[in-house]
C-alpha cells in the first residue's frame, strides 16, 4: 500500500461512507433517515429571560451597563432593556430583577 497506514486510509473511507449511505438507502427505498421532533409552545406558557453586563459606547466613553432580556417561546418576540449601571451596582437585587420582568412582559402583551 506504498507505506500508507489505517490513519491515512480511514478519513477517506469515512468520507466515502458519508457520502455513499443515503444514495444506497434511496436506491433500496429506505430514504433518508431523518428524525424531526418538533417544539410546540402553547401561548404564554413558556419564555426565557436572562441578563448580563453590556459595554456601551456612550458619547465616547466605555460605559457598562446590564441587559435585561426576555423572549416568548410562542411567538419567538423578544424585549430588552439596558439600565445604566456602577461596577458596585451589576448584581441586580432579585425583586427589582423581577419587577424588571414583570414590566417585560407587560411591555410585550
Amino acid at each position: 500500500m506504498n507505506g500508507m497506514t489505517d490513519r491515512h486510509l480511514l478519513p477517506g473511507v469515512r468520507g466515502y461512507v458519508a457520502e455513499r449511505k443515503p444514495k444506497v438507502r434511496a436506491e433500496a427505498d429506505r430514504g433518508p433517515v431523518t428524525v424531526l421532533l418538533p417544539q410546540t409552545h402553547r401561548p404564554g406558557e413558556e419564555g426565557e429571560v436572562d441578563s448580563g453586563e453590556v459595554v456601551n459606547n456612550l458619547r465616547g466613553e466605555s460605559v457598562n451597563c446590564m441587559l435585561l432580556s426576555l423572549r416568548l417561546s410562542f411567538s419567538g418576540k423578544a424585549v430588552h432593556r439596558i439600565f445604566l449601571r456602577t461596577d458596585s451596582e451589576m448584581a441586580m437585587p432579585l425583586e427589582e430583577f423581577l419587577d424588571e420582568v414583570m414590566s417585560l412582559l407587560e411591555a410585550d402583551g
